[in-house]
């Protein structure tokens, strides 16, 4: 697992990134997304701090950078909350 901490947000530190994991890309080594699947490899990298999520994920066919966030803000609760299934609070 490479965590990679965005400090600041930009192109800049994006488009450094790829250029720095280009040999481990050409050889192989990232963990990827396949647009259906994760295809696990000796290397996984994971964003994280100022990371941009929407650049992380623009690929939908190939993606080899990952996103660190709390569990909470990846998921839709609204599809969760309120359970329909659980008794309300009345009050």
């Amino acid at each position: 697992m490479l965590l990679i901490d965005f400090k600041s947000y930009g192109p800049d530190i994006w488009w450094e990134l790829q250029s720095q994991l280009s040999p481990f890309r050409d050889k192989g080594y990232l963990t990827y997304f396949n647009g259906t699947d994760i295809m696990g490899r000796p290397i996984t990298v994971v964003g994280t701090g100022d990371a941009p999520f929407e650049w992380l994920t623009a690929n939908e066919t190939y993606r080899d950078v990952f996103f660190d966030a709390p569990l909470a803000e990846l998921v839709d609760d609204s599809l969760v909350w309120p359970n329909p299934n659980r008794a309300q609070d009345p009050s």
